[in-house]
């Protein structure tokens, strides 16, 4: 899901809306902290990061394919014949 949107459920739309519409968000955005449901900001850090370092494992992935824009070449990486 694009971020502004997410953003937009989350943040703009009313809590009745949310309850009627979206109520796993609603939930979680209104329940207490001691709830299970609760997610703190470090939680959801996590669980929006932890997907991304299986994608990029640097076993798999050349580092330069990571770190230069657009996957272009680098130069300076070693090349393959």
């Amino acid at each position: 899901m694009p971020c502004a949107t997410l953003h937009v459920m989350v943040h703009l739309l009313s809590k009745d809306l949310q309850l009627s519409t979206f109520p796993a968000i609603h939930t979680i955005r209104y329940s207490s902290p001691d709830a299970p449901e609760h997610y703190t900001l470090s939680d959801m850090i996590l669980w929006a990061t932890l997907p991304y370092g299986e994608i990029f494992d640097a076993h798999e992935v050349p580092l330069s394919l990571i770190l230069t824009p657009f996957g272009q070449p680098s130069g300076n990486s070693p090349t393959t014949s």
